[in-house]
């Protein structure tokens, strides 16, 4: 299938956003602030029953801007799918692999439902997580260029650009 792109005219965008957060819901917020920081590196703050989650990185006009909240809750009602993940990119190949053997390490510690191994998959290199209350997390590694449109082209798949 080839790529196919939206006809006419470009029209400016009525606004011009930055994906800045998401919700996702946990019932154990110390175990998850833990797994996000022992295992993912990313740092946490906990206020009562709400955890803001951000990569160390992630500044916003040079402010440091907190990305992720997890709502600690009773019980998981809608337990999420891989396809629901959060997705952490590293540098090489390399640090994904160091990266799954640190979390491998943990597993157990954190109560991980699942871990799967390293592979090529969809023009990466990289491996999925499940944690304790179902919020699915992926660390990969994309070749430097590689775009979300040049990835499904390669997959056969049709992809829409709207500008």
């Amino acid at each position: 299938m080839s790529q196919q792109t939206s006809a006419g005219p470009k029209k400016p965008a009525v606004i011009n956003p930055t994906l800045a957060r998401g919700t996702l819901l946990t019932m154990d917020i110390g175990r998850l602030a833990g797994f996000l920081s022992e295992g993912l590196g990313l740092e946490t703050v906990r206020t009562g029953d709400t955890l803001a989650i951000h990569d160390r990185r992630t500044g916003f006009n040079g402010e440091l801007y907190w990305m992720l909240e997890a709502k600690k809750v009773d019980q998981i009602a809608v337990p999420q799918s891989m396809l629901n993940h959060w997705g952490l990119t590293v540098g090489s190949a390399a640090e994904v692999d160091l990266a799954f053997e640190r979390i491998s390490a943990i597993q157990e510690k954190y109560g991980l439902k699942r871990l799967q191994k390293p592979r090529e998959q969809h023009g990466s290199y990289s491996f999925y997580i499940a944690d304790a209350d179902s919020n699915w997390w992926e660390v990969e590694y994309r070749e430097p260029g590689a775009t979300y449109t040049d990835l499904m082209a390669a997959e056969g798949k049709t992809v829409e650009a709207r500008q």
